[in-house]
Formats: structure tokens, C-alpha cells, sequence
């Protein structure tokens, strides 16, 4: 939603009376905005939190899933409150008893005004079109709330707020007409700053009030704070790898649906995780930082981190997506594909049947998620893509928490392969190897950015990012090696990302943030040791770790061969390369 008035001239008349000629144009923090804002101001599960001019009433019902005792709107017009109404009726119920909306002018307006006025402790107002005139009127208003500790505004009031001081460094907030909104912070000044003291505490103890009575909120589901980010060690370094293993999801409430694409193996998973989750991730992998180095992935133009799952997340993602994915992937040889009635079922359900090269045949069965997530970022309007690539199989990792004495750990399953086509591989019972990727889209507010899927032996495919959904496709297990990519790997790329139209120049546009994670099967059981043995030395076996290099490979096949180099041209890419 962009700056916009909404409303008919016959509701717009009466804002513009009390605001000024501008007061009816709308807009409204995102989830990623709110979320910026709600750590500024450290909301906490004691606060009672006004939004004035609340609009439809997201920041409020946010609010709420955060964790505040109680949350209320004040709106003026009529019709943006009754869509206020509509988004509280359709929230759980645990949102709907701890928020409120009232309909009035929060300057003139007695009553249930009044009353959400005096007991707020931290209020918002989105006063960017107010008159001077107006924004003088609030300020001495705020002034007189007695409970009031913290203020935000995205217009800093002229002539200051009496009893409160700016903080030095505006919160920058994304907003519905662009990101990075710089947002005024006032904290009460003198004996009142002791109340956010005692807001903390609560918020480290939140099962109980400041009287010391245990608190009757049970069942609310918060959005969980999160400590900071800590590094993260491995046996291959990476320089900017990372955990959180404070960081935990919103329990319940979202159904995940799989959609199929009809191309090759890709699908579609709605709702994995929450909005509010996903711009918690964004807020987390922003305090950890991207790299802009792209190492051996040449194709990769973008912010890049590591980071690594802790167990409980692990499981918890896992738990939403595996319902939606293949339970096992028989793997055969070239040729060599096992007949039908030959096949386990689980439920009904046969494995994903593939044909692989140079890879152990068997049956590998459905485990877990990789510890080790890539987080992405795109920057609009810039050089920043990725080129069509297909993701190769990975190791799976499992994240070892340090104890104080020593920093956490990832360590990788030890499967290795031979570098020749028809060599052997040596990996232990239990290894795991990936066969799926993961694309978990973060956000969406932004133009372009799709996902471009590029199949050789039909039309190619584009899906726009959708906040908290997955897209998923096969991986390749050619490994660099002198073998075709496997059956159901998928040829694809990241288009650039560009800025919406319509939004104020000044303000600095979304990037586009993706988790990309694989999903990882058990191998099937390692032949004895004494004939792994007589048929490769360990020397002679790679690292995939180490050796894994993701490069564009085109099909063997003379006629998929000229599609895909059709395709790519169409899209501007230099195919000198491979050209007969």
C-alpha cells in the first residue's frame, strides 16, 4: 500500500478540518517495520501500547502477537475503522481480547479516547501528513499522559516534547511506501525512565506483573525476542557464519499447502512460516550481516550469511514441511530403474524414483533439514541476481551449542565421493546427503526478483516471492564431475530485484531476502568395509564441502542442449561458451 487517501470526499472533509489539507492521506508500518520499531522501543509483556491513527488496524493486532498486555487504535474515519473491525473479528482470540479500537479525534474526543490515552505507556503516531498545527496539539497532549515512557513519530514535533528526550539515532522502519523510514524515538526523561527498567525485568520474567501476581495471559502465543546472534565455528571456515539459538517460531496457527508446478520436481508450499516470523529472520540476519563476497559460487551476485539452525528450530521447520515432501528417493543408475511393484510404500505413497549418476543406488530416506541455512539478500535497482545454476547435493550439518568454554559448532555428515564418474563413494550408517533445495521467500514488497525456473524439455517458469512460502526442486548430484546432472535438477535463477513504482525517491526501496536450506535424506546402508576398501582409497575421494563448485551445465541431449541455450540468450546471457 503506497501514501494514498482512501476515503470519499465526505469523511476526507472533516480529517482535513482537524489535520490539515493532507491529514486524510494513509499508509502503515509493514511487519518488518513494526518489528524495527517494536525492538526500539522494548515493548515488553507490561506495556498497554496506542497507535494513534490506526488505519486498519495491523500495528495494533501486532502489537498483541508481540506480547503487550494490551494494544488499541485510534482512528478517525469511519471507514478505515470499520476495516480495523473486520481485522480484529478474524484474528485469534487471544488478540481480540487483548486489543481494542476506538473511532474518534484523539484531541478533542472524551471517553474511550480518553481512557486509551492515560493508560498507555508506549504509543506510536504516524504524523507524517499532519499539520504543524496538529502535531503542536498532539505534543502537548502526550505530555500529559502520566504513564507514558516512550513515543514514536515519523515527523519529530518542532517544538519539542516536554518531559521526554529524542534519542540521538532515528529507528529506521520500513513502511508500506518504501523501507527505511526514519522514526523518532522519545523516551522519558527524570524518575519516569525507571519504568522501562521495570519493563525489562518483565520482559525477562513475563509470567509475572510488577505486582508479583502470577499473570491470568496463558496461551498467548508472542512473538519471542531473541538475543543476539553468536558466531559459529566449523571444520571449513566460513568467515561469516552464524546462530541464534534464542530464536524461535510463532507456535501454530498456519496450515502449509503444497501446489505442484508441473515442472520437473519443483512445487510450491504456502504459509511455512509466518509474516511476523519471516521479518524477524530479516531483523536477525541484518544484526549478523551480509557478505557481499561471492567465493567459488561465480554465478551469485548478493549479500550472502550462513546461518546455522539449533535443534528446536530445526525441528520445528522440518515438522511444518515434511508432511508436503517425499518420505524416500530411490536412486538407480542410468538404465537401471526398479519396476513399480518393486517399490516400498508408506501409506500408499511410493518413493520419488530418480536416476542418478555416479551416486550409491538405494533407497534414501526422509530425515531433516540442513542445519546450515543460506540467507540472501538482493539490493533493487542494481547489479544484484543469480545467474541460472543448478544447486547440488550437500552434506547434511548438525549445529553443536557451545557451553561457555567453547564457541558453537557445525559439523558436517562424512560421506566422501571419487572424482571419477563410475568411482566409488565411502560414507558411515546415518550419513545424509540433501536431494531437494529449499527457497524460503522473506519478503515481497519489491518488483521483479523471481525465481526463474528453467526446464529443458519444457516452458520456462517464473514465481514471484511470496513472504513465508517455500518453493522446492531437485538437486544434482554431478558434483562437478564429467557426468550428467541428475534426473529432476533443476536448471534456475534469481532475476533482478527493482524498486515499486509510485514511492517517494528519497526513501531507500525493499531488497529481496530469501533462506535457502535443503532438505536432507538418510543414505542408504554402506557396503562392508573390506569391499569399500578394494574399491577406492580414501586419497582419492573428495571433500564435497571442499570440491563443490556450482557451475552452469546444459544437457547432453542435442536437442534439450539448443532449448536451454535459446532460453538463455532470450534473457541476455553470453552463450559463446557453449555455442557448437
Amino acid at each position: 500500500m503506497a501514501l494514498c487517501s482512501d476515503l470519499c470526499h465526505l469523511e476526507a472533509g472533516p480529517i482535513r478540518d482537524v489535520g490539515g489539507p493532507t491529514a486524510d492521506v494513509y499508509g502503515e508500518l509493514t511487519g518488518l517495520g513494526f518489528c524495527a520499531l517494536a525492538t526500539r522501543l522494548n515493548l515488553s509483556p507490561v506495556d498497554a501500547f496506542l497507535d494513534i491513527g490506526s488505519g486498519h488496524g495491523q500495528l495494533v493486532l501486532a502489537a498483541c502477537k508481540y506480547g503487550v498486555v494490551t494494544s488499541t487504535g485510534i482512528e478517525m474515519s469511519s471507514t478505515r475503522h470499520r476495516a480495523a473491525i473486520r481485522a480484529r473479528a478474524a484474528s485469534p482470540r487471544h488478540v481480540q481480547r487483548r486489543s481494542s479500537l476506538v473511532c474518534g479525534n484523539v484531541v478533542s474526543d472524551a471517553g474511550d479516547v480518553a481512557g486509551a490515552l492515560a493508560g498507555a505507556t508506549a504509543l506510536y503516531v504516524s504524523n507524517l501528513m499532519f499539520s504543524d498545527e496538529l502535531n503542536l496539539q498532539i505534543a502537548r497532549l502526550l505530555e500529559s499522559l502520566p504513564l507514558l515512557r516512550v513515543v514514536a513519530c515519523i515527523v519529530p514535533f518542532e517544538s519539542g516534547l516536554g518531559g521526554f528526550t529524542a534519542e540521538a539515532d532515528p529507528a529506521l522502519c520500513e513502511m508500506s511506501w518504501g523501507s527505511c523510514t526514519a522514526i523518532t524515538i522519545y523516551q522519558r526523561s527524570g524518575v519516569f525512565a525507571a519504568v522501562a527498567d521495570e519493563a525489562d525485568d518483565a520482559a525477562k520474567a513475563p509470567h509475572k506483573h510488577r505486582s508479583g501476581r502470577r499473570s491470568t495471559r496463558r496461551g498467548v502465543s508472542m512473538i519471542h525476542k531473541a538475543e543476539p546472534p553468536t558466531r559459529v565455528v566449523s571444520k571449513y571456515p566460513s568467515a561469516n557464519m552464524w546462530c541464534a539459538p534464542s530464536f524461535a517460531l510463532e507456535a501454530g496457527g498456519l496450515e502449509v499447502r503444497r501446489e505442484d508446478l508441473g515442472v520437473d520436481t519443483a512445487f510450491w508450499l504456502r504459509d511455512v512460516i509466518s509474516r511476523s516470523d519471516a521479518a524477524r529472520m530479516v531483523a536477525m540476519a541484518e544484526q549478523m550481516g551480509f557478505d557481499r563476497g561471492a567465493g567459488d559460487e561465480a554465478e551469485r551476485r548478493n549479500g550472502a550469511l550462513s546461518w546455522c539452525f539449533h535443534d528446536e528450530l530445526l525441528e520445528g521447520l522440518m515438522k511444518r514441511i515434511s508432511p508436503h515432501v517425499p518420505w524416500a528417493v530411490a536412486v538407480h543408475a542410468p538404465g537401471e530403474r526398479p519396476r513399480d511393484e518393486h517399490l516400498p510404500s508408506l501409506g500408499g505413497v511410493t518413493p520419488w524414483v530418480r536416476q542418478v549418476h555416479g551416486a550409491p543406488e538405494g533407497l534414501y530416506t526422509l530425515d531433516t533439514l540442513n542445519a546450515r541455512a543460506r540467507i540472501y539478500r538482493y539490493d533493487p535497482d542494481s547489479t544484484d541476481g543469480f545467474s541460472p545454476h543448478v544447486d547440488e547435493v550437500w552434506p547434511a550439518g548438525r549445529l553443536t551449542l557451545g557451553d561457555g568454554s567453547r564457541e558453537p559448532t557445525l559439523n558436517y555428515d562424512s560421506w566422501r565421493y571419487s572424482p571419477e564418474a563410475d568411482g566409488e563413494w565411502t560414507w558411515a550408517a546415518g550419513d545424509r546427503v540433501s536431494q531437494l533445495s529449499v527457497l524460503l521467500y522473506l519478503s515481497e514488497d519489491f518488483g521483479g526478483g523471481e525465481t526463474r525456473l528453467l526446464p529443458g524439455n519444457a516452458a520456462q517458469v517464473s514465481v514471484k516471492p511470496v513472504t513465508g512460502s517455500a518453493l522446492c526442486f531437485g538437486q544434482s548430484f554431478k558434483l562437478g564431475r564429467e557426468v550428467e546432472h541428475s534426473a529432476g535438477a533443476l536448471l534456475h535463477e534469481g532475476r533482478p530485484v527493482i524498486s515499486l513504482p509510485g514511492r517517494p525517491s528519497p526513501l531507500r526501496p525493499s531488497p529481496k531476502y530469501v533462506l535457502r536450506t535443503d532438505i536432507c535424506y538418510t543414505m542408504p546402508s554402506p557396503p562392508p568395509d573390506d569391499v569399500a576398501a578394494d574399491d577406492a582409497s580414501s586419497d582419492d575421494l573428495q571433500d564435497p564441502q571442499a570440491a563443490q563448485e556450482m557451475t552452469i551445465q546444459l544437457s547432453g541431449d542435442v536437442k534439450i542442449r539448443r532449448l536451454q541455450l535459446a532460453v538463455l540468450k532470450e534473457y541476455g546471457y553470453d552463450t559463446s561458451a557453449w555455442d557448437e
